[in-house]
């Protein structure tokens, strides 16, 4: 019998705060994400009762060394937007859709309750990498007009995949289609035809080519994160953001307000709260 306490209530030993493994792991994940979505449980505390029965984490991160660009001989959109802002194989996994699959984190709604969903697949509009509306489709049209850099893409007339070329960039525009998916179309006039490419990818190495790596490219235009992180709260919690997302430790020098956006704009850990000015400066050593 378990020894009570002076108030009469039994103390928990440590063997029973551990829980049996369940046999179906599968379905009690599932029993914890509903009990969440139906306000049942915080994401923190079926994160923790996850722990318990050992099928933790329910959010998932998955391992960057496991996805590599380099491995990829074709780059999307997105990717090489990515690469030519910020000459980043971070950036550019960010943007990599088998990467994104994977991906699971709590999400909240505007009017109260969670739920367990995946990132949704890149698209230009939705990258946010800096204050001003990316740009990078200009100098891509510019390379690829030039023959320095070659794309492929599903044209809409044949439906076959071809390398679209050089004398084809002057007229094409970025648009998005109704699946919220990044396109090609012909420009006729003022008005955006149904005719290019979709699913368009660049080769990756004349990319690289094109815009050479960061090791070429002047420090001074990054941030470098600290050794040591700050002890505790949000600076601490904004550290980490920075860390997971620049492993190396270089932080593009965008404004301290674009930083905070595109932190707050990733997924969000459990029990962490949006960061802000403050924290990211002291997470960067330019504020005790």
């Amino acid at each position: 019998m378990a020894k009570r306490k002076p108030d009469g209530s039994a103390g928990a030993t440590r063997k029973q705060t551990i829980l049996s493994k369940p046999s179906d792991p599968v379905r009690a994940r599932s029993d914890l994400v509903q009990q969440v979505q139906s306000g049942a449980m915080t994401p923190k505390d079926a994160e923790t009762q996850a722990e318990r029965l050992g099928i933790a984490p329910l959010i998932a991160q998955p391992d960057p060394a496991k996805f590599d660009p380099m491995s990829e001989v074709a780059w999307t959109l997105p990717m090489v937007a990515a690469w030519i802002r910020f000459r980043s194989l971070d950036e550019v996994r960010e943007q990599w859709g088998p990467y994104r699959s994977e991906i699971r984190y709590w999400r909240k709604f505007e009017g109260g309750g969670w739920e367990l969903a995946a990132r949704q697949p890149a698209t230009l509009p939705h990258m946010f990498l800096s204050d001003e509306p990316i740009s990078s489709t200009h100098d891509i049209k510019e390379a690829g007009r030039a023959g320095r850099i070659r794309a492929t893409g599903t044209c809409t007339r044949t439906k076959e995949r071809r390398e679209i070329q050089p004398i084809e960039w002057q007229d094409l525009e970025h648009t998005q289609t109704s699946g919220d998916r990044d396109a090609l179309r012909i420009r006729r006039h003022k008005a955006i035809s149904f005719q290019g490419y979709d699913d368009i990818v660049f080769f990756r190495d004349e990319i690289l080519e094109e815009w050479p790596s960061a090791d070429s490219i002047d420090d001074s235009r990054f941030y470098r994160l600290p050794e040591a992180e700050p002890r505790r709260g949000k600076p601490k919690e904004a550290y980490r953001a920075l860390k997971l997302k620049y492993p190396d430790g270089r932080v593009p020098k965008l404004s301290i307000e674009a930083l905070v956006r595109v932190l707050n704009q990733r997924p969000k850990m459990i029990g962490h709260e949006p960061t802000n000015r403050d924290a990211v400066l002291r997470a960067l050593g330019k504020k005790k």
